[in-house]
């Protein structure tokens, strides 16, 4: 299944509850003589707009779409998107996206849903591919046992350092890189092009990835002016 990336949720601009009521209540209440059971029409649909208004609940991890929570990659220099976000919530889509093994392995530990994110980067004229991955396995536990998993799971060094509240690790092979980190219910892996072993951009995009999934889940995570000072 192929879907386009939706926007990230933005913070919602509250009216405080006591302002609201007022509000509501003396304009339904302006008029003299006005009938009991218009006011309390009223009454009640001030009522239900000042809910409406109230701060909505975060979503809970393992119900997320995890297509929304790929960075994109204005805040990373070098960095275009490339395509549109693949999706996949069945394991022959998922296979048909990354090939088995490993998608069996994934399904294995309990990923409901991934979604993949191709990009362009080039920062010297020579344009290379790289990819940001982020997989839904429904609670933490199946997520650290993905990012723990021998065959399948993240390699090379922790990473001392990652302002996020779970794990992460890096790794880098002939200039390529690879960081990946467990972020709740969320297993991300992000690869990018590390030339000459410099994983600036890679960790930035990494850290992107990070700060989205703080929006949208309430992590109380570092800022991204916070995340910056990393790299």
């Amino acid at each position: 299944m192929q879907m386009e990336s939706s926007v990230s949720p933005a913070d919602l601009n509250v009216i405080p509850f006591s302002r609201a009521h007022r509000r509501c209540v003396l304009r339904s209440a302006a008029r003299k003589g006005v009938a009991m059971f218009v006011f309390k029409t009223r009454f009640l649909l001030c009522a239900a707009m000042v809910l409406a208004a109230a701060p909505q609940a975060r979503a809970a991890c393992g119900d997320l779409d995890p297509g929304p929570l790929l960075p994109v990659p204005e805040p990373c220099p070098g960095y275009t998107l490339d395509g549109i976000t693949y999706v996949a919530d069945t394991l022959g889509e998922l296979t048909a996206l990354i090939g088995d093994p490993p998608a069996s392995t994934y399904w294995q530990h309990g990923c409901v849903v991934a979604a993949f994110q191709n990009y362009v980067y080039d920062e010297g004229g020579s344009p290379d591919q790289a990819t940001a991955s982020a997989f839904n396995f429904g609670n933490a536990a199946n997520a650290q046992a993905m990012y723990d998993d021998p065959e399948h799971g993240a390699f090379g060094f922790d990473i001392i350092d990652w302002p996020g509240t779970g794990p992460a690790k890096q790794a880098v092979l002939t200039d390529v890189g690879w960081i990946f980190f467990r972020q709740r219910c969320l297993y991300c892996i992000m690869i990018s092009p590390a030339p000459g072993g410099d994983t600036t951009g890679l960790r930035c995009m990494a850290e992107a990835m990070l700060a989205r999934i703080g929006e949208v889940v309430g992590d109380e995570a570092a800022s991204w002016g916070e995340l910056k000072r990393h790299w």
